[in-house]
C-alpha cells in the first residue's frame, strides 16, 4: 500500500483510500464522475 500512494495510484482521505484518476487510467476504465 505505502508504494501504491507513493506512485500515486492511491490517495488517503477521512472515508478511506481511494484509487486515483492515474490508476483508473492504468487499468483502462474510466473513473466514475466525482460529486
Amino acid at each position: 500500500e505505502p508504494y501504491l500512494i507513493q506512485q500515486g495510484f492511491l490517495q488517503r482521505t477521512p472515508r478511506g483510500r481511494m484509487a486515483t484518476t492515474r490508476a483508473w487510467n492504468h487499468f483502462g476504465i474510466t473513473p466514475p464522475e466525482m460529486p
